[in-house]
């Protein structure tokens, strides 16, 4: 009945409950309406008038405040964060979810909250200004936002403590004062590297696992060594020239490939991936801790595990020369990159070289290079003498595989990203443009293909398996794009192609600017996980899953679960497998897919706000100072610029004083409304920086002049 309900709203913006029975043919629906209210995807006026939220200019989102008192309105439904007024926040505190009024308009959107639905009563951090008896309980005054919190206990805390509190409540008179408790002290912010660890402790992660967890740990690797021999037996020996590709300080290795040119032009590709399912059964106790943290986390030089150190540094590992446990895929390439024979199994390999992609790239060089015998770093190339002939044929693989998903539309935007440089105090020393060079897209080339195998395999018996999706951009944010890149192929306005469509505006992009790139990436929807295969619009895949990475994302290691399932152990499963077995098992995969993607996006707002944190630090000794950076998003209280080592920060829209600006929503530009001087995304300008707070995460910078 609901979406009969909901099917109505697609051609009535408004209706009352008897106009609604009436069109449907039933009595009562009272219920149902309630229901979808109680959900706030409908909306019942005073005047008993029930539509979709945004018919009313509602929407659902979160609020993130500011120290200085006023909050940004975050929405799916809008590509930049909307301004919110002190005055226009109710009771709302930051990171609670609301229902805000949106200003319809272009020109200077705005909004206030309605209603807020949900306190964020999630655990926070904060750090101890004040604190005194007050009927028994301490205050804790911190200085972002403006908010003191009263718990019942607060000994063994000293000034600038660090505290892992949770919020339980507000007080209804005073919405500056809120009721909770200390979760944990987690130490003094004077402390070395203390910042970051009390990041991770404010979304529920940490680096440590719990003693049942590391008792779990033992009779997993008693069991290894008990049946070590006969496991060895039972595998399959690969005997290639094997290797692993990774960052320098990588420890959790768990992919190595091996390539070769046949003599008839075609390739061989040997992709083999730690076989965790191995070592992990499922339910047990370090499964059930590692979907609850879903994904490993990388916080520039500290990682939060998904695994403990022994099964992703040791045993899963594939460490150099050591034998390992793996489910491999290996793979027959034809001239134009496709497949045409594949082949999966479990395995036992002995990677031959622990490469990384410094050296890799090094290598490649060589290759390239037109005068090999003044190379400045041959010791490395006779180092690596025995692989090099292989590594000519990766290159040579990898750049087919560039070419073929071009061809088929695979989105290429270059997006900046920084490397933030940390010394020995964990101190921020530098911040550098992040490269990505050739051995780099080599090994994503590869890992693509061997996901795409892997996923089109079971799709095509029909079998619950989780997929990897991303959704295509709706019609009306494909013609947005083509009125904000003015510069736009206006011959694309009417293909039907999507994937077409938004090649040609990034191929449009004058010298296919990054930093617009950027508000481009940030337009397109996020790719999570579903047991509903739908395509993955970015990489031009029809089928697509993750298999490649067990020691760091859960869903790969339910992929393997699932390879083993049916193709490893299938005479066993087909021989129980019926319509109610399958029916558990996709409702297993769907609730796995939405912690997996909850998780996924943890772990990233999580990773964004550490490098916020830490380029503010950077930028502190740098107020005053003047750099060059572009426009990379704009909003109605200001647009936001990159430097060119991918730190960002604010422009107000106040600081603007040449004139009176307004948004231009659609154009997504700033506009002066006396000189008609605009602002628009890609401009270069010349500033200075004017704030920056490590605390806070921000940075302010003021306009000198426009450079282009």
């Amino acid at each position: 009945m609901k979406d009969k309900i909901l099917t109505l709203f697609q051609e009535h913006d408004f209706l009352y409950k008897e106009e609604i029975e009436e069109l449907l043919n039933e009595k009562d629906i009272s219920k149902d309406l309630d229901e979808l209210c109680n959900d706030y995807v409908l909306y019942k006026s005073k005047t008993d008038k029930y539509g979709l939220l945004k018919s009313f200019n509602y929407y659902l989102g979160t609020i993130t405040l500011n120290k200085k008192g006023y909050g940004f309105f975050k929405c799916d439904q809008f590509d930049a964060d909307i301004f919110i007024k002190a005055i226009d926040l109710e009771n709302a505190l930051d990171n609670d979810t609301v229902i805000a009024w949106v200003c319809p308009s272009n020109d200077n959107k705005d909004a206030h909250v309605v209603k807020v639905i949900k306190h964020n009563n999630d655990l926070i951090c904060k750090v101890v200004k004040k604190f005194f008896h007050s009927n028994n309980k301490m205050i804790v005054c911190d200085t972002y936002p403006d908010v003191k919190i009263k718990v019942d206990d607060f000994k063994d805390c000293d000034f600038d403590d660090i505290l892992l509190l949770k919020v339980n409540d507000v007080d209804l008179i005073n919405k500056n004062v809120v009721y909770g408790e200390i979760i944990k002290k987690i130490g003094n912010k004077n402390e070395d590297g203390i910042d970051i660890i009390s990041c991770a402790y404010k979304y529920g992660l940490k680096e440590e696992f719990d003693d049942d967890v590391y008792q779990d740990i033992e009779r997993i690797n008693n069991k290894y060594l008990d049946e070590k021999i006969e496991e060895e037996k039972r595998r399959k020996r690969v005997n290639r020239d094997i290797i692993t590709i990774d960052s320098i300080d990588a420890k959790d290795l768990d992919d190595a490939v091996s390539v070769k040119r046949n003599s008839d032009g075609t390739y061989f590709l040997g992709v083999y991936i730690a076989d965790v399912s191995y070592f992990v059964n499922e339910d047990s106790i370090v499964d059930k801790e590692a979907l609850k943290r879903g994904t490993s986390v990388y916080l520039i030089n500290k990682v939060l595990p998904m695994l403990p150190k022994k099964l992703s540094n040791d045993l899963c590992s594939l460490n150099e020369n050591e034998d390992k446990y793996v489910i491999a895929l290996e793979m027959k390439i034809d001239k134009h990159g496709n497949v045409i024979e594949n082949d999966v199994f479990d395995a036992i390999i002995k990677t031959k070289h622990r490469m990384t992609y410094d050296d890799v790239n090094d290598m490649i060089r060589y290759l390239k290079s037109s005068d090999k015998k003044n190379y400045d770093n041959m010791a490395l190339i006779d180092k690596y003498q025995d692989i090099l002939d292989m590594v000519q044929d990766m290159l040579d693989l990898s750049n087919l595989l560039t070419k073929m998903y071009k061809q088929r539309g695979k989105l290429d935007i270059d997006v900046l990203e920084s490397k933030i440089i940390l010394d020995d105090k964990g101190k921020v020393e530098d911040i550098q443009l992040e490269k990505r060079y050739l051995a780099e897209e080599m090994i994503e080339n590869y890992m693509v293909l061997a996901n795409e195998v892997i996923a089109n395999m079971i799709y095509s018996c029909d079998l619950p398996f989780i997929y990897r999706v991303h959704d295509e951009p709706s019609d009306i944010k494909l013609e947005r794009l083509g009125k904000i890149l003015r510069n736009a192929d206006k011959n694309m306005k009417d293909n039907k192609n999507k994937m077409k469509r938004f090649n040609a505006y990034l191929n449009n992009i004058k010298n296919n600017n990054p930093y617009i790139n950027t508000y481009l990436l940030r337009t397109m929807a996020k790719a999570k996980y579903s047991h509903i295969n739908i395509g993955h619009f970015g990489l031009a895949s029809k089928c697509y899953t993750h298999f490649t990475s067990p020691i760091r994302r859960y869903p790969d290691l339910l992929v393997h679960r699932l390879l083993r399932k049916y193709i490893f152990n299938s005479e066993e499963f087909y021989q129980g497998y019926n319509n109610e077995e399958n029916i558990i098992l996709n409702n297993k995969i769907e609730r796995i897919a939405v912690i997996a993607s909850e998780c996924e996006v943890n772990a990233n707002n999580l990773e964004y706000e550490v490098a916020d944190m830490k380029k503010a630090e950077y930028m502190e000794k740098y107020i005053g100072c003047e750099f060059d950076g572009y426009i990379c998003s704009i909003t109605n209280f200001g647009f936001f610029v990159c430097l060119e080592n991918a730190v960002e920060g604010l422009v107000h829209i106040k600081e603007l004083k040449d004139d009176k600006y307004y948004f231009n929503d659609e154009a997504m530009c700033l506009v002066g409304k006396n000189k008609n001087k605009v602002y628009k995304l890609g401009d270069k300008l010349r500033l200075i920086c004017t704030y920056a707070n490590k605390e806070e995460r921000e940075i302010d910078f003021k306009v000198l002049k426009k450079l282009n």
